[in-house]
């Protein structure tokens, strides 16, 4: 167990051997929650927007994904 400690900005640390052993890389984007009182760190996983699939994504921006066969749906409309 590793502590840190919480800055005035609310920012804390996550200590490297942590981000090791999850094969984090800079730049990978984190999902926050809370469970029973209980911060939950997971690395972000990305979805279609109209069928849920994690598979075939393409990027609309940061956070809207669509798979190619959603895409090719609503080009066809």
């Amino acid at each position: 167990m590793q502590k840190r400690r919480i800055d005035d900005m609310g920012r804390i640390v996550i200590p490297k051997t942590l981000v090791k052993s999850l094969q984090w890389e800079s730049g990978t984007e984190i999902v926050f929650s809370e469970k029973d009182g209980v911060l939950v760190l997971e690395k972000a996983e990305h979805f279609c927007l109209c069928c849920n699939a994690e598979e075939n994504l393409v990027s609309l921006n940061k956070n809207i994904f669509l798979c190619r066969r959603c895409l090719r749906k609503l080009s066809d409309q």
